[in-house]
């Protein structure tokens, strides 16, 4: 059932027609988790960097891929993993990208693409059978989905012109979220 779940996600996130809300959903600041901060302060000149940390994990996979397109700015990317059968993936292309995937429980499943520069995001998932999909396109985009409890389900797309967005989910919640609308967006369940 979660794979079927994730895959109607990606196939309704490529070929559907994008709406959304005329009006504010929330308004508030994105706050950057402290590993996220740490991480922007690594002095790592041009070269991409990649840390992967895995505590009493099992049956889980990580796979990290960046590309500097044009040479200027480091790509840095960590993933910590606590627990087992967790998948995490982050793709970064552009330059001064920073992303941030923590999973701690079982079954939990993150994907954070990022094209362009400048860019900083965030899944965290605490508990189990959590699924979070982050797209952000353009430059200089700040997002964050946290998933707290169990049986989570965002999938988010900020596209070029769309500002940030912050999602908080605390269990048995889903959100489909295409941000082009300019504004800063948050969401808390």
């Amino acid at each position: 059932m979660k794979k079927l779940s994730v895959s109607y996600l990606y196939l309704l996130l490529t070929v559907s027609s994008y709406t959304y809300a005329n009006s504010d959903l929330g308004i508030s600041e994105f706050n950057a988790p402290e590993e996220l901060t740490a991480l922007s302060e690594l002095n790592t000149g041009n070269d991409n960097h990649a840390i992967v940390e895995l505590t009493n994990s099992t049956n889980s996979s990580v796979i990290i891929l960046q590309n500097n397109v044009n040479g200027a700015g480091s790509n840095k990317a960590k993933v910590q993993q606590t627990g087992y059968e967790n998948n995490a993936i982050i793709a970064q292309v552009g330059s001064s990208n920073i992303g941030l995937v923590i999973q701690d429980g079982i079954n939990n499943h993150a994907s954070l693409e990022q094209w362009g520069a400048n860019h900083e995001g965030a899944i965290i998932q605490n508990g189990n059978d959590n699924i979070a999909h982050l797209k952000q396109t353009g430059n200089g985009k700040k997002n964050a989905v946290n998933q707290t409890g169990d049986s989570n389900i965002a999938a988010a797309v900020n596209k070029s012109n769309g500002a940030g967005f912050s999602i908080n989910q605390t269990g048995n919640q889903g959100i489909i979220l295409v941000n082009g609308m300019d504004r800063f967006i948050s969401i808390i369940n």
